[in-house]
């Protein structure tokens, strides 16, 4: 007699519904949470990294050049 795996042929169960579209809202949420974490980090790249990218606006704003009157 041979041994049989009972996984071998078995069909694959299917998700409810409510299931999957729990797992589509967090598989979502997931991909939200990297874009804001990714956007987060943008500013702390090189201003030419992020030049080079095309993503200049994301940089950190440049110190404010403060004229004097008097000089």
């Amino acid at each position: 007699m041979t041994m049989i795996s009972i996984h071998a042929s078995a069909p694959r169960r299917h998700l409810s519904r409510i299931a999957t579209s729990l797992l589509n809202l967090m598989a979502e949420a997931a991909k939200r949470r990297r874009i804001r974490k990714e956007m987060r980090e943008l500013p702390r790249l090189p201003r030419h990294l992020l030049r080079d990218m095309g993503l200049e606006q994301y940089a950190e704003p440049p110190d404010p050049i403060i004229h004097h009157r008097f000089f």
